[in-house]
């Protein structure tokens, strides 16, 4: 017999052999079926451009002596520019900018604009934050009474009323408050 001959021999050998376990698991796999199908159904509003959501933190248009106008606000931003000075974790500072919408609001110094902040969300913030000596220096916000530096990484503070038209409100972030003087939280 011919070389051509046992090879082709050991070919079909092995593609009987394929074809029995084939069969073999074939006939011991069942079909499987769940014991109920529930239905899903959705819907959304397709726009153009983008979004995201709304992780930063909320906002409320106040008179001055403090009372709620009912008007519409929204924190629409919050990002983070680190000094980029090399300092090590825990000695690190950045600019911060937040942004609301807030368009009916007035810019007249009769109204102000309360916003309770996730400083954690803020997009650009460098990693690994130390919150536990964190403190803030006040920018453009206003101090909200009685509020701890401990708070932090939720801050609260009053923005001007010209912030509602989405300007940028600016100040500042630092991890090591020791030293800190005219801070917009209590140490």
């Amino acid at each position: 017999m011919g070389s051509i001959a046992r090879r082709r021999i050991a070919i079909g050998a092995v593609v009987a052999v394929a074809l029995a376990l084939v069969a073999c698991v074939a006939t011991t796999i069942r079909p499987t079926s769940a014991a109920w199908v529930n239905a899903a159904y959705g819907s959304t509003t397709v726009a153009s451009g983008t979004w995201a959501a709304a992780t930063f933190g909320t906002c409320a248009v106040l008179n001055k002596n403090g009372t709620a106008t009912g008007k519409q606000c929204t924190v629409t931003g919050l990002r983070a520019e680190s000094y980029n000075d090399g300092k090590p974790v825990g000695d690190r500072t950045a600019n911060m900018y937040v942004n609301v919408s807030a368009p009916q609001a007035k810019s007249d110094g009769t109204e102000q604009i309360e916003v309770t902040l996730s400083l954690q969300a803020a997009a650009g913030l460098p990693a690994y934050w130390t919150w536990s000596t964190a403190g803030v220096d006040p920018g453009n916000l206003s101090a909200y009474p009685g509020f701890a530096c401990s708070s932090l990484p939720t801050l609260r503070a009053y923005v001007p009323g010209w912030a509602g038209a989405g300007g940028d409100v600016y100040f500042v972030l630092f991890e090591k408050r020791a030293g800190h003087t005219g801070m917009l939280c209590t140490p």
